[in-house]
């Protein structure tokens, strides 16, 4: 049962941010259709993104999983990895898929300028999320230690 519960919790932890990625993808092609006059996004390009933000997810889960326990450097180097890696599986499955319909240059400059301001929020949220947690739980072992 420990395994499941490891399992399950894995799943917790990815899925959400697989949803999210994933959202962001099918948000920036129906914004691209729409500048083409498409009303629509196939369902199978849904099917992509989603395993396209999958994979993205993942490695994020497995390069900040032990976000607290990395050194400043160690955090450093995972986030340029990350960035590198999320940008290399965006831009080729974009070209793979065909997930983007023809754009005019400046729509694809648009469309690159945004994803590297979502990576960078997205690393913040990582930050914001742990530094939360890190003071809630030094909040709680000070009202321990208070109530000893």
């Amino acid at each position: 049962m420990n395994l499941f519960n490891r399992f399950y919790k894995f799943g917790s932890d990815v899925k959400p941010k697989a949803s999210l990625y994933s959202l962001a993808l099918v948000l920036f092609i129906s914004v691209a259709n729409l500048f083409n006059g498409i009303v629509y996004v196939k369902i199978l390009t849904l099917l992509e993104c989603f395993f396209i933000a999958l994979v993205i997810a993942l490695i994020e889960y497995f390069l900040f999983n032990n976000y607290d326990e990395l050194s400043k450097e160690k955090k450093t180097s995972n986030t340029i990895i990350w960035a590198i890696l999320t940008n290399i599986i965006v831009i080729t499955s974009s070209v793979i898929f065909n997930l983007f319909p023809p754009l005019p240059l400046w729509g694809y400059i648009i469309l690159i300028a945004v994803l590297e301001i979502s990576l960078i929020a997205m690393k913040y949220s990582i930050y914001v999320v742990n530094l939360s947690d890190t003071e809630d739980l030094n909040n709680k072992l000070k009202k321990y230690q208070k109530n000893r």
